[in-house]
């Protein structure tokens, strides 16, 4: 079956007129013409292949959310009409004008008008938006960089985290590339105005491109992770999530639409476009978090974890004899950097001696990427002996005292003591080659002890 329309996804900026019109020569010679520009991709009719001659235009005053061309539009249009320039399509200020002559006269003749009104074009759209999204980046990657000192362990573990950060640092860099880019070229096409010369816009689709492939690479490994979870309520969750999205930005194209078919004004269908976008987003998002709420107050949802109980290294019972029955809950996170797991063994809480049986927990944090090993290291020992805990008198502080690493088969551990207290604690902290372990007995642990669980952690 033969389409005769076709939609694809299109990364060229708003002002790059020479790009587009290149972009638009070619799909002609291929037999498409661009006959719409939306925020759902550009909309494509067969025609037949053939060379036609493309223009990009610029009108200031139009907006988005205009239910027709004004009047200033039309009469431009009609003037474009009679020397043979057709109009393919609008979106917001930027006008596109085919023409099938062979040698047609051009719609912009004076350079120094093209860049005033192209810079008057993008005052009112292009730079708010990247100078929006520029903030939002440096902001959100203030935040995730504040995260990443303050526990490197903790964010470099959650596969979310490093796709976050990964996102709102290339929107950062993107923005400052278009605005840096522009400012750039409009000081040049300035001063070639100024001898009669046109001045071909900047190209930085490849940049986009290569940003979408890194995307593409980082959405791949988090549906990953999240498909190789069996925390079915996360998956309910993102899953929920996306589909929101993807519904939220199509009924924002379709209400502006529909506020165009109706008539509305300007002013009218942008308010009732957010007006209602605010009112779906809110309302969707909090349909997501309940019935992921509510499903998992039914069990439906299991909020299961990576790593089994069979996976767990080291039991209680591997040390100890227990008696009743004991739980074992558990949690870990991983990222192509780190994995973090932890892991407590304590009495069941319907056993007589929940409050004084014995009971064991400790931390492994396998170091993926070895120019990590140091930070890690760092980080647990700045954890473990309370340092950024500034409230605590340094003598109430925990200190790490070096004890004998091969009964535990490592390459350095240290015993955690405090002198401000007079009890001891049996917690112990152990390096080895590519993982590092915090574990905690309630129980004065044997040497024979030690030897297991270095074996088996190890």
């Amino acid at each position: 079956m033969i389409r005769n329309t076709k939609r694809r996804l299109e990364v060229f900026t708003f002002y790059n007129h020479t790009g587009l019109t290149r972009h638009f020569e070619k799909m002609a010679r291929k037999g498409w013409l661009i006959h719409r520009i939306s925020s759902l991709g550009w909309v494509y009719r067969r025609i037949e292949p053939k060379d036609i001659h493309f223009a990009i235009s610029y009108y200031p005053k139009a907006s988005e959310f205009d239910p027709e061309p004004s009047e200033g539009q039309k009469t431009f249009h009609e003037f474009c009409a009679h020397t043979g320039w057709m109009l393919a399509c609008t979106t917001a200020q930027m006008q596109v004008f085919y023409n099938e002559q062979e040698d047609p006269v051009p719609i912009e003749t004076d350079p120094a008008l093209e860049v005033e009104t192209i810079h008057a074009a993008i005052k009112k759209s292009f730079l708010p938006a990247q100078i929006t999204l520029l903030v939002m980046g440096l902001l959100f990657g203030w935040i995730a960089a504040l995260r990443l000192v303050g526990n490197p362990i903790a964010f470099l573990a959650d596969p979310m985290s490093v796709f976050t950060v990964c996102c709102w640092s290339m929107v950062f860099w993107l923005s400052l590339l278009e605005i840096t880019m522009y400012f750039r070229w409009h000081k040049r096409a300035e001063e070639a105005a100024e001898n009669g010369q046109f001045l071909d816009t900047p190209d930085t689709s490849k940049v986009h491109w290569t940003a979408m492939g890194i995307l593409g690479v980082g959405v791949l490994y988090l549906v990953l992770n999240i498909v190789g979870s069996s925390d079915q309520l996360l998956q309910f969750i993102m899953a929920g999530m996306t589909v929101y999205m993807v519904l939220l930005f199509i009924l924002a194209e379709g209400i502006k639409r529909l506020g165009k078919r109706l008539k509305l004004s300007r002013n009218v269908n942008r308010t009732v476009t957010f007006v209602l976008v605010f009112i779906l987003s809110w309302a969707m998002s909090m349909t997501v978090t309940f019935s992921a709420m509510e499903l998992r107050e039914q069990g439906i949802l299991d909020r299961g974890e990576k790593v089994t109980l069979t996976e767990v290294p080291l039991h209680m019972e591997d040390l100890i004899e227990v008696e009743g029955t004991y739980i074992t809950p558990l949690s870990d996170s991983e990222s192509i950097f780190l994995k973090q797991i932890n892991i407590t063994q304590m009495p069941h809480f319907d056993e007589p001696h929940h409050s004084v049986g014995p009971n064991m927990e400790y931390t492994i944090i396998y170091v993926k990427m070895p120019f990590l090993y140091e930070t890690c290291k760092r980080q647990m020992v700045k954890d473990l002996t309370q340092a950024n805990r500034l409230n605590i008198p340094v003598e109430y502080r925990d200190r790490l005292e070096p004890t004998d690493p091969t009964l535990w088969g490592a390459e350095k551990a240290y015993y955690v003591v405090n002198d401000g207290v007079d009890w001891e604690s049996n917690h112990y902290f152990l390096c080895y080659p590519d993982r590092f372990v915090e574990i905690k007995f309630s129980w004065e642990a044997t040497k024979e002890q030690m030897q297991i669980a270095g074996g088996k952690l190890g």
